[in-house]
């Protein structure tokens, strides 16, 4: 990977996020999930902004702002968004999904 598409990647987070984000690289290199967790005071609610970066477009494909979830890489394609729910649950299903970054299909 080219240095370059490094900086190109943290140019563009701190103009999206200032400081404070995170870049974690996919297992191949290929993408970088770049995120930023914002706690709220006085708001009982977390926002996490992403966005996936395409090192060989060289351009965002996947950007977002969630509520109350924890997102990382579930292997080289896909996300895995873990929603924090204000009640705890048997049902653990409920709470995750996986996030195709190429297709931006979202599955259970």
């Amino acid at each position: 990977m080219e240095i370059t598409q490094d900086k190109n990647v943290e140019k563009q987070a701190a103009e999206k996020f200032g400081s404070g984000y995170k870049l974690i690289k996919n297992k191949s290199e290929t993408f970088i999930l770049c995120l930023k967790p914002e706690e709220k005071k006085n708001h009982p609610h977390t926002s996490v902004e992403y966005f996936v970066y395409d090192l060989d477009k060289g351009e965002i494909i996947l950007s977002e702002t969630l509520l109350d979830v924890e997102v990382s890489w579930f292997d080289d394609y896909n996300l895995e968004i873990k929603i924090n729910p204000e009640t705890i649950s048997d049902d653990s299903d409920d709470n995750m999904y996986l996030l195709n970054v190429i297709s931006k299909v979202k599955k259970k």
